[in-house]
């Protein structure tokens, strides 16, 4: 269909997630998270669909939420499941493993200490999280970089290595 999504915050608004026709040049409002859950201004999202093309997760960095959504009728997307680590963790970063079975998230978005203006450090957490058919569960994979090291880090990105075993012996 040439759709492709993204999603966006506005005080007017909330928390919109925008399907693009991009064989139209057209936008349309697939889903209004904030008519489910409070937005606080300030959420900065990043997305990631599975391979699939079946589900759709969405970090919010203030309020600190993941989001699974059922993209299967790409028009009218359904909220699965949340998983909440508390406002201002930061959660921003995301990835998915390779079999679509873990996301990876970290709770660090931007602080410029005195430099400026913002100052959403998180929890400099890097999380991991195991995805269900319709669930999203927490594991007990949680690295405190604030203590990790000999240093606090903030975790800007985050990846998920391929398995390299397994694509040895598949060529």
């Amino acid at each position: 269909e040439g759709l492709a999504y993204t999603v966006n915050w506005s005080p007017e608004n909330g928390m919109i997630f925008w399907g693009i026709n991009s064989l139209e040049s057209t936008i349309f409002p697939a889903l209004n998270i904030s008519e489910t859950f409070e937005m606080p201004d300030g959420n900065f999202m990043l997305h990631h669909s599975n391979r699939e093309g079946t589900r759709y997760f969405i970090t919010t960095s203030f309020s600190g939420f993941v989001f699974m959504l059922d993209i299967s009728d790409p028009r009218s997307p359904i909220i699965l499941d949340t998983i909440s680590f508390g406002v201002q963790s930061g959660i921003h970063s995301l990835d998915l493993s390779d079999d679509g079975n873990y996301i990876a998230v970290s709770g660090y978005f931007l602080d410029e200490d005195d430099l400026g203006v913002i100052h959403e450090d998180g929890d400099r957490t890097v999380h991991v999280i195991e995805v269900g058919d319709v669930t999203l569960s927490p594991t007990d994979f949680n690295v405190d970089m604030n203590i990790a090291g000999p240093y606090p880090k903030r975790p800007h990105m985050i990846r998920f290595m391929p398995n390299l075993e397994e694509a040895n012996t598949t060529g």
